[in-house]
């Protein structure tokens, strides 16, 4: 039988899922994947859009992640800045970043928005277009099908 034109098993993963953003936050922590949000945030904090030699750049301070001293501010290139609709349901204007993701042995490049969210449980959400075109599907029922979870330090 030919399978040359056969389409890989996707990758399942569950909702919450062990990753890393190697260019922001390298140390592995609990990312939330969300079917129901379009686009990917970041918890960022002090979010300054800065003009360099003529290039547009976002300064921000990312999250702090429990058992681990205060992350440096950043600087990277400003990839967009457009409204979302936040949790709430209320739109906001947020700026975006493009960065790399590490999910298992996988990195790939998504963009990100950056917003405060301080009073959520995950410093991140990764939306439906941080997945899209990758061969993976979601299991909402189920956490870490892919990845260990972490025994994170407590704060």
């Amino acid at each position: 039988m030919d399978t040359s034109h056969r389409r890989r098993e996707p990758q399942v993963i569950g909702w919450r899922e062990t990753v890393a953003l190697p260019d922001i936050l390298p140390a592995p922590f609990t990312g939330k994947f969300d079917s129901g949000a379009r686009s990917s945030a970041l918890h960022a904090t002090r979010i300054r859009l800065r003009t360099v030699d003529g290039e547009d750049w976002v300064e921000f301070r990312p999250a702090r992640l429990k058992g681990r001293p205060a992350p440096e501010t950043m600087r990277l290139p400003l990839h967009d800045e457009r409204d979302v609709t936040n949790t709430g349901g209320t739109p906001e204007s947020r700026v975006f970043v493009r960065t790399r993701l590490k999910l298992g042995r996988r990195i790939w490049r998504i963009e990100l928005s950056l917003t405060d969210r301080g009073r959520m449980t995950h410093p991140v959400i990764l939306g439906r277009t941080a997945v899209a075109g990758r061969g993976i599907l979601l299991d909402c029922g189920h956490s870490f099908l892919l990845t260990e979870p972490l025994k994170e330090a407590k704060a």
